[in-house]
């Protein structure tokens, strides 16, 4: 297979998607979250309370890993953790207000860098990469569902 750049597209995109995604962990980092843990608080804010069992499959992560952020987070009074009074192994998890306020910070703060990093380009520009990424997502998302 020929490596040389603009001969793969399709090898070139996945490395500028790569390079992408990085970048963009790259300023989470500097937000002090990982990307699993954004997803986790994504999903709660969404949700009053839920099981760590029910948060694992929804982010998809494996329950160690979500015992290993909830307890990062827990630190950091983002989240909290409490345990079922009718099965003692069932631990819920909840959003704390200093969590929502993480969360938002965190969106607002990607709208800027998303605005910055776009405002070099036309309206019409940005509004058909909007549409080829939704519809990237979407046909991504039946894939998982396969």
């Amino acid at each position: 297979m020929d490596t040389t750049p603009g001969k793969n597209i399709y090898a070139d995109l996945s490395y500028q998607m790569l390079v992408l995604q990085r970048n963009l962990n790259a300023s989470l980092t500097k937000l002090g979250l990982t990307r699993t843990q954004l997803h986790i608080l994504s999903y709660l804010s969404r949700h009053d309370s839920v099981t760590a069992t029910e948060l694992a499959k929804a982010v998809d992560v494996s329950p160690s890993t979500v015992t290993w952020q909830c307890d990062e987070m827990e630190k950091e009074q983002l989240i909290t953790r409490h345990r079922s009074g009718e099965d003692r192994r069932v631990v819920y998890v909840a959003l704390t207000e200093k969590g929502q306020q993480k969360l938002i910070d965190v969106r607002e703060r990607r709208i800027q860098q998303l605005t910055k990093l776009f405002e070099q380009f036309e309206v019409q520009d940005v509004e058909t990469f909007l549409t080829l990424v939704s519809k990237l997502n979407r046909i991504s998302n039946e894939f998982s569902q396969e």
